[in-house]
């Protein structure tokens, strides 16, 4: 199942002809993986909006 969740890098490439960029996502806290603290969450954001800024 763990395949399934991967961003399919081929379709994009095919589809953009490369003319695209990947964000990281957040890392999960340490403590509660299930949780991505909100610093994290924050930086996240500011660099997808940088990144659409970009535009």
């Amino acid at each position: 199942m763990r395949h399934s969740l991967v961003w399919p890098t081929s379709f994009l490439e095919k589809t953009f002809r490369n003319d695209y960029r990947r964000i990281s996502h957040p890392k999960s806290s340490s403590s509660n993986n299930s949780l991505v603290e909100r610093d994290a969450l924050h930086h996240w954001a500011e660099r997808v909006h940088s990144e659409l800024l970009a535009l």
